[in-house]
């Protein structure tokens, strides 16, 4: 039977798949690399840009100060980890001094992509 419409189903092993799959897992670890490449360090601007490559829209003040407490708080809680253990953005700039960030960094470019906003069409 053909269906101009798809139903609406909640499928947890498909919002398990985008949180834990590997492919979600290397498109966010891209996509981190490719902030840090353009950006630099510098938390505010990876935000800053972040949001119009992800929703193609600019970054709100709530939006960027939660994602700037995300990415401090999390910087902090990893910055005691062994880097070598640390998932690390791909194609980042060699002279990354903040591993802990860029660990960071690939958490949040994962969370993104796995808002309502990035996944669906409005």
């Amino acid at each position: 039977m053909t269906r101009a419409r798809r139903d609406t189903t909640v499928v947890s092993p498909q919002a398990l798949t985008l949180l834990n799959g590997a492919v979600a897992g290397t498109q966010a670890r891209s996509f981190a690399g490719r902030l840090l490449r353009e950006c630099g360090e510098t938390p505010q601007e990876i935000v800053q840009r972040a949001w119009p490559l992800a929703f193609g829209r600019h970054v709100d003040d709530v939006e960027q100060q939660r994602a700037m407490m995300f990415l401090t708080s999390r910087e902090k809680m990893l910055v005691s980890q062994n880097p070598n253990d640390l998932v690390q953005p791909l194609d980042a700039p060699r002279d990354l001094t903040r591993p802990a960030l860029g660990a960071a960094l690939v958490e949040l470019c994962l969370a993104l992509m796995n808002t309502s906003e990035f996944i669906y069409i409005d």
